[in-house]
């Protein structure tokens, strides 16, 4: 399913990038 690790991914990336501090 390329469409749940494309969604894993940008998930697992904008939650690293986006912290709680933001």
């Amino acid at each position: 399913m390329p469409v749940t690790t494309s969604t894993f991914l940008a998930s697992s990336l904008q939650y690293r990038v986006t912290p709680k501090e933001l």
